[in-house]
């Protein structure tokens, strides 16, 4: 099967494509799958996948699936680093992790005498939504510059 965007095959306008990348909504996933050549690819149509990607995580209720997600999220994101080139900056969900560890803690605290294991799941669910969102917040300022 021949590549559509092999260059020895088809001349691709490189700044006609870099424009209509930025105005498609990609998924991490397409960037795995090929579906955007990784030599045209900029920073900002990364940036705004991955922010797209860890909105719709806020969307899940489930702390298990949420859980689930991340830990892919991780996967996909490690697999990128492999395959995108080198200036290009991967997400590494550090402000996440930053985030997560101190809101658990003030979770702990708040939920103490807690007894219901459900309501303790959502509030675990709380947490590990703010910590999405400051990831968020980080990585949309990243693309404002």
């Amino acid at each position: 099967m021949v590549n559509f965007f092999d260059h020895n095959q088809v001349k691709v306008n490189k700044e006609f494509f870099r424009e209509t990348a930025r105005q498609i909504d990609y998924s991490i996933e397409d960037f795995l799958h090929d579906d955007v050549p990784h030599s045209l690819v900029e920073q900002n149509v990364l940036n705004t996948a991955y922010i797209n990607h860890l909105t719709s995580l806020l969307k899940i209720n489930s702390i298990f699936d949420l859980a689930q997600e991340v830990l892919e999220l991780e996967r996909c994101l490690e697999k990128l680093s492999h395959r995108l080139p080198i200036d290009i900056k991967i997400p590494t969900m550090e402000t996440f992790y930053h985030q997560l560890g101190p809101v658990f803690i003030q979770l702990f605290v708040e939920v103490r005498d807690l007894e219901d294991h459900k309501e303790l799941e959502g509030e675990w669910l709380k947490a590990v939504r703010i910590a999405l969102e400051e990831e968020i917040v980080v990585w949309q300022e990243k693309n404002l510059k």
